[in-house]
C-alpha cells in the first residue's frame, strides 16, 4: 500500500466513526484548505475549482445542523453568508470578501472545536 492509499484509507475509516461535530470540523478545515489555495492560485480555472471546493465542503455541513432550534437556524444563515461571500469573491474577484470568508470560517472552525471541548 503506498502513502496515498494509506491516507485514503485513514480518511475512510475516520469519516465512518467520526461524530458529526467531528465531520463538521473536518469539512470546515478542508473548505478553508480549499480557500487558501484559491488565493494561492494563477490561473482563473484553478482558482475557480479551489473557490467551488471550498463552497461545497461548506454546504456539506448544513444537513448537519439542527434547523429546529435557534442556533441551528443561526448557524445556517452564517453559513450562506460564507457561501454567498465566496461566490462574490470567486466572481468579482472581491478580496475583501475572500478575506471575509476566511476569517469567518476560522471564527466557525473554533466554535466548534469549543464545542466538542465542553
Amino acid at each position: 500500500m503506498n502513502v496515498n492509499e494509506a491516507k485514503r484509507e485513514y480518511r475512510k475509516q475516520f469519516i465512518s466513526t467520526a461524530s458529526p461535530a467531528e465531520i463538521e470540523i473536518m469539512l470546515l478545515q478542508e473548505s478553508i484548505l480549499s480557500l487558501k489555495k484559491a488565493k494561492a492560485a494563477r490561473g482563473h480555472f484553478e482558482r475557480n475549482d479551489f473557490f467551488q471546493k471550498a463552497q461545497q465542503y461548506l454546504l456539506e455541513i448544513i444537513p448537519f445542523i439542527n434547523q429546529e432550534i435557534k442556533e441551528g437556524e443561526a448557524a445556517v444563515h452564517a453559513y450562506l453568508h460564507v457561501n454567498n461571500l465566496l461566490i462574490e469573491a470567486n466572481i468579482e474577484k472581491n478580496e475583501q470578501s475572500c478575506e471575509e470568508a476566511l476569517l469567518l470560517l476560522h471564527e466557525l472552525l473554533y466554535a466548534w472545536k469549543e464545542s466538542i471541548l465542553k
